[in-house]
């Protein structure tokens, strides 16, 4: 029943970003202040197994402001954070596993 639950779920996050990237490779250009541009990858990507999930991206903003609108589900309090990696003492736990910076 999760599967079918959260089928789609890694289209939906793709899909939430291409509002202002059309790239198949998620790049965005950004002015810089001297009036040159450089491309950035936004890194939206979504693992998951079973009922669990991980939505990772290069920004907080991206996740915020586009990601999360279109992500449908009822998301558990407790168990959704919005944190960078490299943040002191930041961890990722899931499936067993560990992941720091």
């Amino acid at each position: 029943m999760a599967n079918m639950t959260l089928n789609g779920l890694e289209q939906t996050v793709l899909d939430s970003i291409k509002s202002f990237t059309n790239s198949a490779t998620q790049q965005y250009y950004v002015k810089n202040g001297d009036g040159t541009s450089k491309r950035i990858q936004l890194g939206v990507n979504c693992v998951r197994y079973v009922y669990d999930f991980v939505i990772l991206a290069r920004s907080k903003n991206i996740l915020i402001k586009y990601v999360m609108s279109k992500v449908n589900t009822t998301l558990k309090p407790d168990k959704t954070k919005i944190f960078k990696l490299s943040d002191k003492n930041a961890q990722l736990d899931f499936l067993g596993y560990i992941f720091k910076y």
